[in-house]
């Protein structure tokens, strides 16, 4: 009786952290394929240009400068490519989810400097997908980093 509840626990246990790992690759793959989708829409079937004087429409009443928008703005697309295919990948995996909360800080920033409150509420949901991923990149054993030898 205390073998199979040993192996029933054993079971379960191994249940668990496939179901954890998979879980954390699935999310960070499904993050990579969202955050580079934002960026491959503005950039290739969009228009970059658009996208940018959209942008800077939205903060004609705020105390930001431009060239400030613009430049942010132009950089917006670029970023959530990169961010989104080295997820994707599974490439510098902690750098990029530093990246990508480096991006949310500043679109956190000027969403709530134009006082669009459920804008931001959306923006806070994909800083906690990046904290949440940040906090179980150990529970990410498929990964290619894991497939790779140390050296």
């Amino acid at each position: 009786m205390a073998a199979t509840a040993t192996k029933f626990n054993e079971s379960v246990s191994n249940d668990f952290d496939t179901d954890r790992a998979l879980g954390v690759l699935l999310l960070r793959m499904i993050l990579g394929l969202n955050i580079a989708l934002h960026g491959i829409t503005r950039v290739f079937i969009g228009s970059l240009d658009t996208f940018v004087g959209n942008t800077v429409k939205q903060f004609e009443k705020t105390i930001l400068p431009v060239w400030q928008v613009q430049a942010f703005a132009t950089v917006i697309p670029f970023a959530e490519i990169v961010i989104g295919v080295m997820l994707l990948l599974d490439l510098k995996t902690r750098w990029t989810l530093i990246a990508g909360m480096f991006l949310m800080a500043g679109l956190v920033f000027g969403t709530a400097m134009r006082s669009d409150w459920s804008l931001l509420e959306l923006q806070m949901f994909y800083v906690l997908l990046y904290f949440a991923l940040f906090l179980c990149q150990r529970w990410d054993v498929y990964s290619v980093k894991r497939l790779m030898p140390r050296g």
